[in-house]
């Protein structure tokens, strides 16, 4: 391992079995920093609606274990749609199972999106994903359980991982800007696997307020939780001051 690449720059990560989130995580993580990660099963249908059951918490625990055994700083769970299905105590019980396994801080996808809400004083938002209207509907039930008011949601209504790792930055932009509220603080698109970074300048300054996604604030949370505070040049205004 590099020196650049110590303890303190290396992130674990539990993935959905399923996403794609690799590269658009690396596209906001800063050359002293490296992402090691595994896999879990999600129990979704291919449809993208939510089974009855939750997730799989053996499988979770079992993730956890095996990317704690790396040393990473801190452990990241960067599934939104899951993280909110069952609002903020599903979440809460989804990063006890992680904690329960590691020493490390767990950071989890929608309480990132939260804090990085707070942290641009936006209160009020436009939300855009692009899966089935049930699962844009959770978020927004979990964003009025955390305080942040919903004033437009946009549903992609496209069913499984496969159809949605397809998407390009460009798809990204345009979700973002139908998202769009003229009296929104702030625009948030969900899901991990949708890309942003080549768009991110044009599509902040066509709308005139932060834009970010769900590996934005995963990758700014996770920075700030490892110590790393420091503004970021290029990454958009959520990264444009100090964490």
């Amino acid at each position: 391992m590099s020196e650049r690449w110590g303890a303190r720059g290396r992130v674990g990560i539990i993935y959905p079995a399923s996403g794609r989130h690799e590269q658009e995580m690396n596209e906001f993580a800063p050359p002293s920093v490296s992402l090691h990660l595994t896999r879990v099963h999600i129990p979704l249908r291919e449809t993208g609606e939510f089974e009855g059951a939750a997730v799989s918490y053996p499988d979770l625990r079992r993730g956890a274990k095996e990317i704690a055994a790396v040393d990473p700083a801190c452990i990241v769970w960067p599934c939104t749609s899951e993280n909110v299905r069952r609002g903020v105590a599903g979440e809460r019980e989804q990063a006890s199972a992680i904690a329960a396994m590691c020493s490390q801080p767990v950071v989890t996808a929608a309480s990132s999106v939260t804090a990085a809400l707070n942290h641009l004083g936006a209160k009020r938002i436009g939300l855009g994903g692009p899966y089935r209207a049930e699962v844009v509907a959770a978020l927004a039930d979990y964003f009025g359980e955390r305080g942040v008011r919903v004033l437009s949601r946009i549903s992609l209504g496209l069913s499984g991982d496969r159809q949605i790792c397809a998407l390009l930055p460009a798809d990204t932009e345009a979700l973002a800007k139908s998202a769009d509220h003229a009296e929104a603080d702030a625009v948030f698109i969900s899901c991990g696997s949708m890309r942003i970074r080549p768009v991110l300048a044009a599509v902040e300054r066509a709308l005139g307020k932060p834009v970010l996604t769900t590996t934005m604030a995963v990758m700014w949370n996770t920075l700030r939780a490892i110590g790393i505070t420091a503004p970021l040049a290029g990454m958009g205004r959520l990264f444009a001051s100090a964490r």
